[in-house]
């Protein structure tokens, strides 16, 4: 195991950490036991990941309209069922409406393009600390809600890199769903039909990919390069975990579209949070076992304990 600085124990603020004689909940509704003890905190978390994400999803949503174009539109509000899914499912719209209100004149514009450019370079360093803090509180240790902005400023270098990579493999996905490609002709569309279902695959794994990057990106002091290594090496090699990872999202997204109105309530206050947190606490076993223990080990031979 590389000798890597271990940012793990740097911490300079102490919690009220954990009483002796608590017992800690076995199994799965561990993740869930901790979540809600720290409930307000965490839909604080997701309103702050919520509002950064806002402009992204806006400009997203915005784009695949657009990109459907004008007489795929006109068709789709020709319907009846048109006005029972705007009815039913207002975040679209929502977004829609964000969109057009920053591209309203030229002063707005210019509000909403640095709206969109902070966003776009602060997810990131946001994730980070968001993943912080799920790391954090999976081993019951008190976060105050400054760390995720020192641990978002601290791990800035890498985060925006990341964040970036986050954003771009999200557009080349919804480019490609939202392109129309009728127009080549057949083989070139069965290609390009393929094409579509492997990059969906391929960012369904990223998905898995940047919650151990993130996990492992403030938990040490590693290379970008290396860092996403063992992130794939740790995916690849525990297969059951991403598919909680998995369940967890495809199920936080069906809860959403067939309870549109609380869905109002859920995105701002508890989607992203919730996901986040099952998220980091699935991967954190894995690092802690392959990476945390091993280097905390060799460091222990080094200074001769």
């Amino acid at each position: 195991m590389p000798n890597f600085n271990l940012k793990l124990y740097n911490f300079e603020k102490e919690g009220k950490g954990v009483e002796v004689d608590e017992k800690k909940p076995l199994g799965v509704f561990q993740v869930f036991i901790l979540y809600f003890r720290y409930f307000w905190k965490m839909t604080l978390y997701n309103a702050i990941q919520f509002v950064n994400l806002l402009p992204i999803v806006s400009v997203m949503i915005a784009m695949a309209v657009i990109m459907m174009g004008s007489e795929a539109i006109n068709e789709l509000i020709s319907q009846d069922r048109f006005q029972t899914f705007n009815q039913s499912y207002p975040w679209v719209m929502i977004c829609i409406n964000v969109y057009y209100f920053f591209s309203e004149n030229a002063f707005i514009q210019v509000i909403g393009t640095i709206l969109f450019a902070a966003a776009i370079l602060s997810v990131g360093p946001l994730s980070a600390g968001f993943f912080y803090a799920a790391r954090n509180t999976t081993r019951e240790e008190h976060v105050f809600t400054s760390d995720i902005f020192s641990q978002a400023w601290e791990n800035r270098k890498q985060a925006i890199l990341v964040g970036l990579l986050d954003v771009a493999a999200a557009f080349a996905v919804l480019i490609y769903f939202t392109t129309d490609f009728s127009y080549l002709n057949y083989g070139y569309g069965q290609v390009m039909g393929f094409l579509k279902y492997f990059a969906l695959l391929i960012y369904v794994f990223y998905l898995v990919i940047r919650v151990y990057v993130y996990t492992i990106m403030v938990t040490f002091d590693m290379p970008l390069k290396e860092i996403f290594k063992a992130a794939i090496l740790l995916t690849y090699s525990h297969l059951p975990r991403p598919l909680v990872i998995w369940i967890t999202m495809a199920a936080v997204v069906l809860a959403n579209l067939y309870l549109p109105l609380p869905s109002l309530l859920l995105v701002p206050l508890l989607d992203f949070s919730l996901v986040n947190f099952i998220s980091g606490f699935v991967v954190y076993k894995p690092i802690d076992k392959y990476m945390i223990q091993p280097t905390l080990k060799e460091q222990n031979q080094e200074n001769g304990n």
